[in-house]
Order: C-alpha cells, then sequence, then structure tokens
C-alpha cells in the first residue's frame, strides 16, 4: 500500500524535482532537495507578487520567517532591504492575525459563511 501512495506522490512532480531527485542518492539529499525545490518556488512566488529581486525576497522571507504574505505585504508598503526593521515585521505580521473578519449581512453569505465553516470543522 506504502508503494503505491509513493508512486502516486512521484507522478505528479514537476519534471525538475524529479530529475534532481534522481542524482540524489540518500534520503536526506532527497529531503534537501524538496526543501531546496520549495523554498525556491516560493520566492519566485514573491518575486511575480512584487517588484523585489530575487535576493530580496530570501532575505525579506528569512526576516519573517518565511512568512510569504507578510513578505508581500511588507514590499507592497514600500519596506526595503534598507528600511526593514524588527518593529515593521512585527506589525505586518499582527496585522495578518489581527484580521477582522466581519460577519456576513446578507441571506447569501450567511449561506457560504455557514458551509465554509462547517466545512472547516469537518476537517
Amino acid at each position: 500500500m506504502d508503494t503505491d501512495i509513493s508512486n502516486t506522490i512521484l507522478n505528479n512532480l514537476p519534471e525538475e524535482l524529479l530529475q534532481q531527485l534522481n542524482e540524489c542518492s540518500t534520503q536526506e539529499e532527497k529531503i534537501q532537495c524538496v526543501n531546496t525545490y520549495r523554498r525556491q518556488q516560493v520566492i519566485d512566488m514573491v518575486v511575480r507578487q512584487t517588484e523585489l529581486s530575487p535576493e530580496d525576497a530570501e532575505y525579506f522571507l528569512t526576516k519573517t520567517r518565511g512568512d510569504m504574505i507578510t513578505t508581500i505585504r511588507l514590499a507592497m508598503n514600500g519596506i526595503t532591504r534598507e528600511t526593514l526593521t524588527p518593529e515593521k515585521v512585527k506589525e505586518a505580521m499582527s496585522m495578518r492575525s489581527n484580521r477582522v473578519i466581519r460577519p456576513p449581512t446578507t441571506v447569501n453569505q450567511q449561506i457560504y459563511y455557514n458551509l465554509r465553516h462547517f466545512m472547516d470543522n469537518t476537517m
């Protein structure tokens, strides 16, 4: 049964990552390859969503402990590598965690709110 699951997972991986995994000999090297690939994907996402260079995106991600949303928020607010301070990072992270969700106002919003709430609780 485990081999079926691993074969399914391997079939869904990008070709670039599969080639890198084939070159790895140990399990630790494979884990390192996957982590590197994922990190590069996050950096590419931040670069596409902002005007940051890949080096700056990696720096921002390091400072925000890998939080892509906070990194994008900081970059969209005009924060640069030179003006990035721990206080600004904390402020951006607290803004994300303190989001206020308004209660639904129409019947359709109430229905979809209840469906989402139900689906979240079943997971």
